[in-house]
């Protein structure tokens, strides 16, 4: 089964912890074999502005509550409010130990106290990858600044017009706005193919292929264009060889 990237977070005004969480991390996917980006920040208003301009942000976040500008529980109102983001697990950092009953709306994956152990992020990252295994991955679209969240393995196609994504299942099609090269960034190119400008399919949900054009299982009909004919062409071989 494969493995997908899992984007980490860490935000705190201060560097070192920053660069002693990014380390235990790293050393972690080093140790198990696993694919993690890491980004890091160190204001709440360099999180907000990330978080506010693309929808493929952090799923694990490292969140620092004595921040400099702000404080972590406002950030994380905002993330679960006014973003509606409810997929993004959040874990509080602090030398504090008494914010149990302010964080509990809030609903925290976790709670670390600083100094933050290698152990204790090893535990973080063990739960969450037990909960969130890696073999399922979610596409991440943003709709009225609302960020949310379809299973990749769910989606047929995507469709572009003009600024316009249209994302297909076998239930429903959802739009929202867009550049299909933002698409392509979150996906597995082992199983998403651009066959067009405008038509990145799922290659799993191929019922047919016919010379110059695919067959969807919801019987969409999505042509393949010459730039990227060979490619396909390429990677169909590589399918029946296997």
């Amino acid at each position: 089964m494969e493995k997908y990237k899992l984007k980490i977070g860490i935000c705190d005004d201060n560097s070192y912890v920053c660069s002693e969480i990014e380390k235990s991390v790293l050393q972690y996917a080093g140790e198990k074999g696993h694919s993690i980006e890491v980004d890091i920040m160190q204001s709440g208003a360099e999180l907000c502005e990330l978080l506010d301009h693309t929808a493929n942000g952090p799923q694990l976040l490292f969140l620092d509550i004595e921040l400099g500008d702000t404080t972590g529980i406002e950030v994380g109102n905002r993330i679960r409010k006014q973003m509606r983001n409810h997929m993004m697990q959040i874990v509080y950092i602090s030398y504090r130990r008494d914010y149990a009953e302010k964080l509990f709306k809030i609903r925290p994956f976790d709670f670390l106290v600083k100094p933050v152990s290698k152990d204790a992020v090893y535990e973080v990252l063990d739960t969450y990858l037990e909960i969130f295994p890696l073999e399922k991955v979610y596409f991440s679209y943003m709709v009225d600044r609302y960020i949310s969240y379809m299973a990749c393995d769910e989606i047929v196609y995507f469709e572009c017009h003009a600024k316009k994504i249209y994302m297909v299942t076998m239930s429903k099609t959802i739009c929202f706005y867009g550049k299909m090269k933002e698409v392509l960034d979150q996906l597995d190119p082992a199983n998403f193919w651009q066959v067009h400008y405008s038509y990145i399919i799922n290659r799993h949900y191929v019922r047919e292929f016919r010379r110059n054009e695919f067959e969807m299982e919801n019987g969409a009909v999505i042509g393949v264009s010459k730039k990227y004919k060979q490619e396909i062409l390429q990677k169909l071989l590589e399918i029946k060889g296997q």
